[in-house]
Parts: C-alpha cells; sequence; structure tokens
C-alpha cells in the first residue's frame, strides 16, 4: 500500500522496469487494503498490471491465532486466558487485521493499567478503535448517495438478515 504513496505511477514504472530484469528472485506485494493491491496490479493503466499473481489470504484458524493471542498478551496480564483470547479473535472476527487491531489496543491498555478486568480492557479496546476510525467511517458515509445510505441503513436495522424479504 506504501507504493501508491510514493510518487505513484513513476515510482511504479521504476520500480517494475527494475525488477523485471531480475532472474530466480520472487517478490511478495502485500496488503490489507484489496482495494489498493488491486488498483496496483489488476488496473490495466497500471504499470504493475498483470506483473504477478494475486493470491487472497484466508482468515487465520482460530487454534493458530488465538495461542499466538494469548502467548503475547500474557507478558502484560500473566492471567490472559485462551478464553479470552478467543474473545479478541471472535470481535475481530477472524480477519487477521482486525483481531491486531484489538490485540494491539488491549495490549497497550493492560501496560497502562493492569488492574484493569479483561471485560473492562476489550470495551475499552473496542472504543478506541472505533474512535480512532471515525474519521475514515465518516468520510466513506459522506461519499455514498441517498440510495446507498439508505441501503446500509437497511442492512444495520436488519443486522444484513431477511434483506430480499420484501
Amino acid at each position: 500500500q506504501e507504493i501508491t504513496r510514493l510518487n505513484s505511477r513513476s515510482f511504479q514504472r521504476e520500480l517494475r522496469s527494475r525488477i523485471q530484469h531480475h532472474n530466480e528472485v520472487s517478490y511478495i506485494f502485500s496488503g490489507s487494503k484489496q482495494h489498493l493491491v488491486s488498483e496496483l496490479f489488476m488496473q490495466s493503466s497500471a504499470p504493475l498490471y498483470n506483473f504477478g499473481r494475486m493470491w487472497a489470504l484466508d482468515k487465520i484458524p482460530a487454534g493458530a491465532f488465538i495461542p499466538f493471542i494469548q502467548k503475547h498478551l500474557k507478558t502484560v496480564k500473566p492471567g490472559f486466558s485462551e478464553a479470552e483470547g478467543g474473545e479478541i479473535y471472535a470481535l475481530g472476527e477472524g480477519v487477521p487485521f482486525y483481531v491486531q487491531l484489538i490485540a494491539y489496543e488491549y495490549f497497550n491498555l493492560a501496560l497502562a493499567q493492569p488492574e484493569l478486568a479483561h471485560a473492562e480492557l476489550l470495551e475499552r479496546a473496542r472504543k478506541r478503535l472505533i474512535e480512532s476510525q471515525s474519521a475514515e467511517f465518516l468520510s466513506r458515509w459522506e461519499k455514498l448517495n441517498a440510495s446507498q445510505k439508505h441501503a446500509l441503513e437497511i442492512v444495520l436495522k436488519t443486522r444484513g438478515e431477511s434483506l430480499f424479504g420484501k
């Protein structure tokens, strides 16, 4: 994603001109913002168009992610349990980017206030993330037209269930 910030197209052209001549070398471009990755490699006008193969990663399984969360959060909250790690994983819906954001906030809060209970730390981490992302949420909301806003309101009110019932 940082490639899009580095003098954009001219940097991308320079990058392609250099790495296309490398033999027996593989490059991995990664990012959690799929629209930016797609923009770099899927738009026919982009210098890196079709430069490689896109490969989307699935969610990290709970059985692999939760022990990782638990191991690292135990360093600041010694009694941190596997079940508590599962709550962080569930709150992030298993999406690595979201789970990491929540765990990062939780870690910092637990480091600063180790006396807080797990439920309070988790709620504060959730609130901090919502607050920190509110400007982006507002920006995306403002870019929607009236029909899109109405559709999103319906999805929120119904929690995405029975959307085509009426």
